[in-house]
């Protein structure tokens, strides 16, 4: 079982040492990060931004003995903001660019991911609340790495980019993470970097939950035959008839979208972190897509649409801003809940007054939030089904019409009895990228 980890990350340093940076409750000086050595940590010092060791102690972690030093925090400095030391041992040898982010999910999830990059290594650490015992890692050079730890180094010349990291449970469920991880000449760049003043920093989500198919037989769907389907004779009902899309605007054609129910994120940085952000409540979109009934035949006998503004719903939408005496990184964040049924298909109900009760709903709970140095971060858990991609857009000018988008998360469609199933059996993803210093690439699980 993959436990919750009081760590961050791990990553190899110059001598054969191994760090895991990390915040546990027991540290000297609220904020401050500790790291743990495994191996030969004598002699280890920072020689940048601060000189000075503040703690030193001992720590067991993986058995090997070793230990931990505390590194002294930036002023203020907040949760998933990116550190920036320069680490040196006893021999004299120097790791420039020790960059670090950790990404925590909602208090009301357990799981958190992160990722350290050094000049020459990728480190990624993760933690979930479910029952997983094996991992496969999936690097940027097309690797597939099977393991039963919760850490992984990457020291290869390919150790930027897209990372996917997953894994399954004995009920079904799916845990996924995500990360983006930008080359060490761009990560310095990055360290609590607010928007230049003047310009924006403009960044969008859309999720769209689709089905492949042109038409799905009613019998298939993987729930108790539709009422309809023996009243009315909806033998089939039209699907999106695609495959997965690579940019935004690829979800709409001139009338329809191209999906089952889709929402859409987007927020905005201007000039510094101490302007506040916006959530835009009038470019968040709720959307869902045309549903049509066929006979037997393959006649159209009935179209719908499900109600966009009562199955998705925006939760709160909000800003964090962090005055310039208390910290540098402030956030957007919202939350959005998507529950939609075929609007043209009800199951029997049993139960007196045996009033037909909705299909199943496609559901997807998503929590997004844009920090003022660049970075996003979606936390969610959805139903296996049906297919469902995440494309990201961002631009330095909200005023551009054709903004930079593209494809971050692909998800196949594992059967539509998934969408009766309960949250154990749901797959849960945690996204992380930051456009401005290395495009995502797409991952499908």
């Amino acid at each position: 079982m993959s436990k919750m980890l009081r760590s961050s990350t791990v990553l190899a340093l110059a001598g054969a040492q191994l760090l895991t940076w990390s915040t546990p409750p027991s540290s000297g000086a609220k904020g401050n990060s500790n790291v743990d050595i495994v191996g030969d940590a004598s002699g280890l010092s920072v020689v940048a931004p601060d000189s000075s060791i503040r703690r030193t102690g001992a720590t067991q972690r993986g058995g090997g003995g070793g230990a931990w030093l505390e590194l002294p925090s930036r002023s203020g400095s907040t949760a998933g903001e990116m550190r920036h030391y320069v680490v040196q041992n006893k021999s004299g040898v120097t790791e420039d660019l020790v960059v670090d982010r950790t990404v925590k999910a909602p208090s009301d999830r357990k799981r958190r991911v992160g990722w350290t990059r050094t000049k020459n290594s990728v480190g990624l650490e993760w933690a979930s609340n479910r029952d997983i015992s094996d991992w496969e890692i999936s690097t940027p050079d097309k690797q597939k790495i099977k393991t039963t730890k919760d850490y992984f180094v990457d020291n290869s010349t390919a150790a930027s980019g897209t990372y996917l990291i997953t894994g399954s449970d004995p009920d079904g469920g799916i845990e996924s993470f995500v990360l983006t991880i930008p080359e060490a000449s761009s990560a310095s760049s990055t360290i609590a970097s607010a928007t230049a003043e003047g310009s924006d920093q403009w960044r969008a989500v859309a999720w769209a939950a689709f089905i492949e198919e042109n038409k799905v037989q009613a019998k298939l769907l993987g729930v108790p035959t539709c009422t309809e389907y023996l009243t009315l004779g909806y033998d089939s009902y039209g699907g999106d008839n695609r495959d997965f899309v690579d940019t935004i605007p690829d979800l709409y054609t001139t009338d329809t979208r191209r999906f089952r129910v889709g929402s859409a994120v987007a927020s905005n940085w201007r000039g510094s972190a101490w302007v506040n952000p916006t959530i835009y409540d009038n470019l968040v979109s709720k959307e869902t897509g045309i549903t049509t009934a066929y006979d037997e035949n393959g006649q159209l006998l009935q179209t719908a649409q499900a109600n966009a503004q009562n199955d998705v719903t925006l939760e709160s939408g909000f800003s964090e801003i962090l005055p310039p005496n208390l910290g540098d990184l402030g956030a957007a964040t919202r939350i959005v809940k998507m529950d939609s049924s075929n609007p043209l298909c009800n199951l029997p109900n049993p139960n007196p007054p045996h009033a037909p009760t909705p299909a199943p709903a496609i559901s997807v709970d998503y929590d997004y939030r844009h920090t003022s140095n660049g970075w996003v971060s979606v936390e969610a858990s959805h139903d296996k089904a049906p297919m469902h991609e995440v494309l990201w857009a961002a631009a330095d000018d909200e005023s551009n019409p054709a903004k930079p988008s593209g494809c971050l998360y692909r998800f196949r469609n594992q059967g539509f009895l998934n969408l009766s199933n309960t949250p154990v059996n749901n797959a849960d993803v945690t996204l992380d990228f930051n456009p401005d210093v290395s495009a995502p690439s797409c991952v499908t699980v």
